[in-house]
């Protein structure tokens, strides 16, 4: 999914996680933030549901998902 939708949409970057860890201080470059993630996958934005070939991730909003269609 992180290679189809890109960690921009997965990691969940205003997270206790991403906060705590200080990544944005760091400026990881994509493999390094992704094996991060690998460790640490409270950082994964949620809900994350996949259905033949179509993205719900997060909430942009209390009770609507952000559609993705990859």
């Amino acid at each position: 999914m992180v290679h189809q939708l890109g960690l921009d949409v997965v990691v969940n970057s205003k997270g206790a996680t991403y906060r705590k860890l200080k990544l944005k201080e760091k400026n990881l470059n994509e493999d390094e933030l992704f094996q991060v993630l690998l460790q640490e996958q409270g950082m994964i934005k949620r809900p994350l549901i996949e259905k033949n070939g179509r993205f719900w991730i997060g909430f942009d909003e209390p009770g609507i998902l952000n559609f993705i269609d990859s």
